[in-house]
């Protein structure tokens, strides 16, 4: 069954892979709530385990390729947490550079979900 984010690829938003994890396991989730047998819950907790780990992976992803735009002093601050402080007047641009670095949809969000044991 394809979704309209798997029919819109070529026009996809920079965390389309974030969102698809999303709505996959949203879709593993209500397959999961619709077992009977145990063979096939066993098989949607695994699908639901994989899901969950690729779209954890494709956040870090995402969220790292947002943080390669920062400029040096804001990756000493903000990434490395070396105690350094930005000292200087931050520019438009600037902060609109953290705000989209930061604002990647939340996958992680269902982190401490763990159906079952995966």
């Amino acid at each position: 069954m394809a979704t309209d984010a798997d029919r819109h690829l070529g026009t996809a938003l920079p965390e389309y892979y974030v969102l698809l994890c999303a709505q996959r396991y949203a879709a593993a989730a209500t397959e999961l709530a619709v077992c009977t047998t145990g063979d096939a819950r066993r098989q949607a907790i695994a699908r639901l385990c994989h899901i969950h780990e690729s779209g954890l992976i494709e956040f870090r992803r995402e969220n790292e390729r947002r943080e390669r735009q920062f400029p040096y002093d804001f990756r000493k601050a903000l990434i490395e947490k070396d105690g350094s402080t930005i000292s200087r007047p931050i520019s438009r641009e600037e902060s609109e550079i953290v705000r989209y670095a930061y604002a990647v949809p939340a996958f992680a969000s269902i982190d401490n979900y763990r159906p079952m044991r995966c």
